[in-house]
């Protein structure tokens, strides 16, 4: 009887003690808007936002990487957004056959923001029937794919020395 009588409250702790240690993952992450397309004919063309949504956090960077399969898809244009549109104020491009690279970064001194906001908008065309995928390249632990910085910060304190006690006799 001892044990049943222990029982709910070592469950209760349990509990606690779980959901004490639970947080939601806030990540920040890109995405890609609209997330199905279609395209009819070799010249109509589907625009595809690159967006970034922080959940909360403030980078200073984000780097995406933009795949497909160039036997289906050409990217006609890499659009930089708009002065009001701009999540970043600064935007970089390159791009070949099968990848797009797209990158915003803040100003020198600027302040990090968040939110959900749009750092380039790629137009794709179809170069042959088929179906065909376009997805940021990204692995956990990679650095070298589609990433997101955020700016950690250290301050180096100097505190005045405090004066010496006098030397006792």
């Amino acid at each position: 009887m001892g044990l049943l009588k222990h029982y709910p409250v070592s469950f209760i702790f349990c509990i606690v003690i779980f959901l004490t240690h639970i947080h939601s993952a806030h990540a920040a992450y890109l995405y890609l808007d609209p997330t199905t397309g279609t395209i009819n004919s070799s010249t109509a063309r589907l625009e595809v936002k690159v967006r970034i949504n922080t959940e909360g956090e403030k980078p200073t960077t984000t780097d995406a990487i933009i795949s497909y399969d160039a036997a289906k898809l050409k990217v006609v244009q890499v659009k930089e957004p708009g002065q009001s549109e701009k999540f970043f104020p600064r935007f970089f491009l390159n791009s070949k056959p099968g990848k797009v690279f797209v990158g915003s970064a803040i100003l020198p001194q600027g302040t990090p923001q968040s939110g959900d906001g749009l750092i380039a908008t790629i137009v794709f065309e179809g170069v042959s029937d088929g179906a065909a995928t376009a997805s940021v390249v990204c692995e956990d632990g990679k650095t070298t794919d589609s990433n997101i910085t955020l700016k950690k910060t250290s301050v180096l304190l100097i505190l005045p020395t405090a004066a010496k006690p006098p030397a006792q006799p």
